[in-house]
């Protein structure tokens, strides 16, 4: 699909790469129109799937979405699960909206003991059908966590998408499918 002529206007005979690499704001432009994944589906997914772009959502709707989980209660109603949140950071060095740093208390044989967790929380006002480009986006945070916190256990970080609407045109079940070990919420569902 990277050899596929763009087949109309100015930047006709380009290629789909060649126009994601070389006019990047156009494609944020042609990313904005209304109808361009019905208009130019072929287009629109190579540059979705391919994460070139910018994210539809303002940095405003994204602020005041974020704005919701700066309280403590919030936060634990999230983690659904008895937990003591030790930290809690907001745009951390791995790139996640929130970072929960926490600790879950267990039993063990012998004595009692205090397990740590993280949960990486993004959140996003809108997804569509940008979501491949998000999950590649918490894949990397996941990532940048373990390489700032190499001595935290990997079954230990939590991933979680919150939302306020998903209006892709792949049912919302099979997206969840996809995400797989990442908890993928509307605000709704919380």
């Amino acid at each position: 699909m990277d050899e596929t002529l763009v087949n109309f206007g100015k930047h006709a005979e380009l290629t789909f790469q060649e126009l994601a690499e070389t006019q990047p704001e156009y494609i944020d432009w042609l990313l904005k129109q209304e109808g361009i994944d019905e208009n130019r589906p072929e287009l629109y997914d190579y540059l979705v799937f391919n994460g070139f772009g910018s994210t539809v959502s303002t940095y405003t709707d994204h602020n005041t979405f974020q704005a919701q989980f700066t309280n403590f209660e919030n936060i634990y109603e999230l983690l659904n699960e008895e937990a003591e949140v030790y930290n809690l950071y907001f745009e951390d060095e791995c790139n996640a909206d929130i970072v929960v740093e926490y600790y879950i208390n267990k039993s063990g044989w012998i004595f009692n003991y205090k397990e740590r967790h993280v949960l990486l929380i993004e959140l996003k006002p809108t997804v569509s059908n940008d979501y491949p480009e998000i999950l590649r986006q918490m894949r990397k945070q996941c990532r940048a966590y373990r390489f700032y916190h190499k001595d935290f256990p990997l079954e230990n970080i939590h991933q979680m998408l919150i939302c306020q609407s998903y209006t892709g045109k792949i049912p919302l079940g099979q997206v969840k499918i996809i995400y797989g070990k990442i908890e993928f919420n509307e605000l709704d569902d919380i």
